[in-house]
């Protein structure tokens, strides 16, 4: 095998790795009812870490409505730790963005921030779901 095919089998791993995702998290959850204002954001954000291509950063605004969902549902508990979770979070993923602009890295260096949110959004809905009402 040549070492350029062997390169360009990898790209389609992160693909695989999301596929084998939704069709688990489609089977655990196949008798929910399909609401898309639930289920979309971490969709997005699943698809969006398991591209091919890796994430470029004109492309992080395809990650938007899982922001706003996440941010509707802390404004909507009203729970000022949440938020200022919340906030934290916001902030150290545009201060990564930022120092990576400012640094010139080029945008490959950008693939971390798809997962910075996925992390922040995990973490953001399970303290949703841990605090009471």
């Amino acid at each position: 095998m040549i070492q350029g095919e062997t390169r360009f089998g990898l790209q389609f791993l992160p693909t695989i790795l999301g596929v084998g995702w939704l069709l688990c998290w489609a089977y655990q959850s196949r008798e929910k009812t399909w609401d898309w204002s639930e289920r979309m954001p971490m969709l997005l954000l699943v698809s969006f870490v398991t591209a091919s291509y890796g994430a470029w950063p004109f492309d992080l605004i395809i990650l938007l409505p899982a922001v706003l969902a996440v941010a509707a549902a802390l404004a909507r508990r009203g729970d000022s730790r949440l938020v200022r979770l919340g906030l934290l979070f916001w902030g150290i993923i545009n201060g990564t963005a930022l120092a990576l602009n400012l640094l010139k890295t080029g945008s490959f260096s950008f693939i971390v921030i798809a997962p910075m949110m996925l992390l922040a959004y995990l973490v953001l809905i399970r303290c949703l779901r841990c605090v009471k009402e």
